[in-house]
């Protein structure tokens, strides 16, 4: 699902850094492949190189699995679980305004707490990015 998401997404207008995958399908996902020259295609995710790469390019959003959303939202990074689009209705025309919300709510969100000035609370260890990064919420 990755691929083809990837590829909506750049239909859309974003610029679409990195598409990481468990295992691409070279003969079956040849046309995905094709729309999505220029994007950066991961097989078999490191996470660790993606952490640096997050921080160099600081992408507008990241989309990841469960385990590594909450780490990456204690940096500071705008996430969105990637889980939420296998029980989604996005499939056809009728589920285009689904997966542009679930795209850009989280953007909208992270825009508003930012504009309240609350957006120190997602990066205040709140949602810790490391184990010692723990700050303890009662003294």
């Amino acid at each position: 699902m990755e691929l083809p998401l990837a590829r909506f997404a750049r239909a859309c207008g974003a610029e679409v850094l990195e598409c990481s995958t468990p295992t691409i399908n070279r003969r079956f996902h040849a046309r995905e492949l094709e729309l999505l020259q220029g994007v950066r295609l991961v097989e078999q995710a490191n996470f660790d190189r993606q952490l640096r790469s997050i921080a160099e390019e600081e992408p507008d959003l990241v989309i990841a699995n469960m385990i590594t959303t909450n780490p990456l939202v204690g940096r500071g990074v705008v996430t969105k679980w990637g889980t939420e689009f296998a029980f989604m209705p996005i499939h056809s025309w009728g589920g285009v305004n689904t997966l542009v919300n679930t795209f850009t709510r989280v953007m909208r969100r992270h825009a508003h707490l930012d504009a309240e000035g609350l957006d120190p609370i997602w990066t205040a260890g709140l949602m810790p990015s490391a184990p010692g990064d723990v700050i303890p919420l009662m003294q």
